[in-house]
């Protein structure tokens, strides 16, 4: 009985150990955390749960295992029913603190705006900025800003707003604007007087056809021109057109411009306060009129031989009016023109210009121009004295040969040319030759006429045997003396000789033979080719000619030279200049060494 006795006490005690710091909770000031003090309690009584068990041990004296094994069930059980209703008195002290309520905040005001003035001025189509800075309010919340024009809410709750009035603004009265602050009773209101001032808008100019670049039209057309505008403000529109920089009568967006040739026409449009402009460059396109014509080419024609000109219009084409001249003169009228070609003075070095210029019933244009060289009769011989055929040489001087020629036409200049033996012994003005054979053979004399325009007459040849024992010396009756056919090993004579044939080649336009007497390479002898052939009509002449023996196989020949020819432009071209060349033997042949010009 005493056992039982303890082990109940024991049981109290441990339940009363457990029950002892429940009133904790209840007189703490710090409400935030009842939850975590009511805790507490629930851990510490596991400590004092094995002290009183401990202690009962030793008090009886009775076997262990009895007393241990009847308490210990009774024990556990009053451990685990208080555990519940601890927690309670816990949470009740925490919703009684969270009711405090904080102070109120104070109430939103304007501390400052911009623009300062009261009255502010604002033109149609730019900006004004309006701002407020303000003060107060419950810093957790946007503030309350209403922005009011004319009492008609336009922006809310920002401390900036910006006002673009438009074109159609402007008014007699000024806006109100106003920012109002906060809410109720405490609000606070800053106003402002907005005049809005009207602004023009300038006037908005397209053209038909677009204006500022380049518009085509045909000569003799009409070109109709249009100025579209629009102007937002309504105003009334007046339009000032000019022509090449002249003003033009017309108050109107339309006109109509004649195309007599390039012309520059211009439209400025008005409202009265702005204006728009635009720029047309009208190129006036002339008609193309195509005409067959005959001759299709002509640069020759022989003095006193008439030739047709022509003009063939295509189908379709109407009303063709010509005109022909001739070196600008005008000599006929029609689609045709005969050139008598009669008159001496025509027959020159430079081309006559045979020119038409014709013009159809639209206006288009043709033009074609014939330049022709027309050229005299050939040189022709009258007599020769001594008669052609055999002569016998005299006993003693030379023998003189005479050529007489038909008198020349026009601009057509002669020339006597005399060979002995097939090479040129004397050519110039001088009708007459004379020779001195230097030995006992027989030699060939040939004469003939040649003039400006490479034309030559026929030949007439003597034969003539001189004495044994006569001089080596010839002469050219009023021209002096000049050297008979070189012998072997005379270079200055070999050098005369070349020089003919150099000239010769020339007038024969003979680029072979010209790049033969000059060691020309084929290439160079076909640029050369193709030179000569572009020139119509050359003649080449030599004058002043003066050869200098450099040594037994060389010479040096100093010379003036003429060029007249017709260029591939028909352009008539003449040249002069001094030329010295160095010739000298080569494999037994006169060749060019060195060629300079001055």
């Amino acid at each position: 009985g005493g056992a039982a006795a303890l082990v109940a006490a024991a049981g109290v005690a441990l339940w009363l150990s457990q029950r002892a710091p429940e009133p904790a909770p209840v007189t703490t000031a710090k409400v935030e955390e009842p939850a975590k003090k009511a805790a507490e309690p629930v851990k510490k009584p596991a400590e004092p749960k094995q002290e009183p068990v401990a202690k009962a041990e030793p008090a009886p004296q009775q076997p262990a295992e009895p007393v241990q094994e009847k308490p210990v069930e009774p024990v556990a059980k009053p451990a685990e029913e208080p555990a519940q209703p601890v927690a309670k008195p816990a949470e009740e002290p925490a919703q009684q603190v969270a009711k405090v309520e904080p102070p109120a905040p104070p109430p939103l005001r304007i501390a400052g705006f911009t623009p300062s003035a009261d009255e502010v001025s604002v033109k149609e189509g730019a900006k004004q900025a309006f701002a407020v800075e303000v003060a107060g309010g419950d810093a957790a919340k946007k503030p309350k800003i209403a922005w009011r024009l004319d009492d008609r809410v336009v922006a809310s709750d920002v401390p900036r707003f910006e006002y673009a009035p438009g074109f159609d603004a402007a008014g007699e009265q000024p806006k109100k604007l106003e920012a109002v602050v906060g809410e109720g009773a405490d609000a606070q209101t800053r106003t402002w007087r907005v005049a809005v001032a009207n602004v023009n808008r300038k006037p908005q100019l397209t053209t038909q056809p677009k204006a500022g670049g380049k518009l085509d039209a045909k000569l003799g057309d009409t070109v109709k021109l249009a100025a579209n505008v629009k102007d937002e403000d309504g105003d009334a529109i007046r339009y000032a057109w000019k022509i090449d920089g002249k003003a033009v009568a017309d108050d109107g967006a339309e006109l109509s411009v004649p195309v007599t040739g390039d012309r520059t026409v211009s439209v400025t449009a008005s409202d009265g306060s702005a204006e728009a402009s635009a720029t047309w460059q009208i190129a006036a396109i002339k008609p193309v009129l195509k005409l067959d014509t005959s001759p299709a080419r002509l640069e020759r024609l022989r003095f006193e031989k008439p030739q047709e000109f022509a003009l063939a219009a295509p189908a379709g084409t109407t009303g063709v009016e010509a005109e022909w001249t001739v070196d600008g003169k005008k000599v006929a009228s029609g689609s045709k023109f005969t050139f008598t070609n009669d008159d001496p003075a025509k027959i020159r070095r430079t081309p006559v210009e045979i020119a038409v210029a014709a013009t159809d019933a639209q206006g288009a244009k043709f033009s074609r121009t014939w330049s022709v060289v027309v050229e005299p009769p050939t040189p022709e011989l009258e007599s020769a004295t001594p008669p052609a055929g055999a002569v016998e040489a005299p006993e003693s001087g030379s023998q003189t040969f005479q050529l007489a020629a038909r008198r020349p036409i026009g601009g057509q200049d002669l020339s006597y040319v005399f060979q002995v033996d097939g090479k040129q012994a004397a050519k110039g003005k001088s009708p007459s030759f004379s020779y001195k054979p230097s030995d006992d053979r027989a030699h060939k004399i040939t004469g003939y006429v040649q003039d400006n325009f490479d034309q030559v007459s026929s030949r007439t040849d003597w034969t003539l045997s001189p004495r044994p024992g006569a001089s080596t010396t010839a002469s050219t009756g009023t021209s002096g003396t000049t050297t008979a056919p070189a012998p072997a090993g005379d270079v200055v004579g070999k050098a005369r000789s070349w020089l003919d044939d150099y000239q010769s080649a020339f007038n024969a336009k003979d680029a072979a033979r010209l790049g033969q007497l000059r060691g020309l390479s084929s290439a160079k002898v076909a640029e050369l080719q193709k030179v000569l052939d572009d020139q119509q009509g050359l003649r080449v002449t030599f004058s002043n000619v003066q050869i200098e023996k450099l040594g037994d196989d060389r010479a040096r020949i100093t010379y003036t030279r003429s060029d007249d020819f017709t260029d591939a432009r028909g352009t008539p071209v003449s040249r002069t200049g001094v030329v010295e060349q160095t010739v000298g033997l080569v494999n037994g042949r006169i060749t060019e060494l060195e060629t300079k010009r001055r």
